[in-house]
């Protein structure tokens, strides 16, 4: 979701870069998507994306900004009237709790399949910094036929290369962690 909202973004940014008189709009516009790109925004937790988007406008385009991390400005008067929306979040998990075993449980930010997530890299970003984990798939999990068995949320386990919850804790993972696939 966040990379097809993405192609929305580079237009806002295109179109709000004519009016900054950048020199090259184009390589510009593909810096702040690459930047961007690399900012978590798990679904309730895009602040950072829409500090990053705030930043990229033009302060002479008198940027707004609310409580629901929306940012928008206005370009020029009169007609046409024209409004631009895209997605700041992405779709990802929440680190929900840290078993004693050392992986995670988990709570889904946005709408997807958990299924798609079994046996998949992904990133807890952390205070401390991003941590490699992987999704634990289930035994025989890659020969099921795709109707076989669900996979609920509930079934999402986050292996991070850890036995206890001491060493996950020792990674400065806590509750409330983002996590994106990878």
């Amino acid at each position: 979701m966040k990379r097809l909202s993405i192609y929305a973004v580079i237009f806002f940014m295109l179109g709000s870069m004519m009016f900054s008189r950048s020199e090259q709009p184009e390589s510009q516009a593909w810096s702040l998507l690459q930047e961007m790109l690399l900012i978590p925004g798990v679904s309730g937790q895009e602040s950072r994306v829409a500090d990053f988007v705030f930043s990229s406008i033009p302060m002479t385009l008198n940027p707004n900004r609310d409580e629901m991390e929306n940012v928008w400005f206005t370009a020029g008067e009169g007609e046409p009237h024209i409004l631009f929306v895209a997605h700041t979040d992405e779709i990802g998990l929440i680190v929900e709790q840290i078993t004693q075993d050392g992986t995670l449980k988990v709570e889904g930010r946005g709408g997807f399949f958990p299924k798609m997530y079994e046996g998949h890299l992904v990133v807890v970003y952390t205070k401390k910094g991003p941590v490699d984990g992987v999704v634990i798939p289930r035994k025989g999990s890659f020969s099921m036929t795709p109707d076989a068995s669900y996979f609920d949320i509930r079934d999402i386990e986050i292996y991070l290369g850890v036995s206890t919850k001491e060493e996950a804790e020792n990674l400065e993972i806590s509750p409330g962690d983002q996590i994106t696939i990878k």
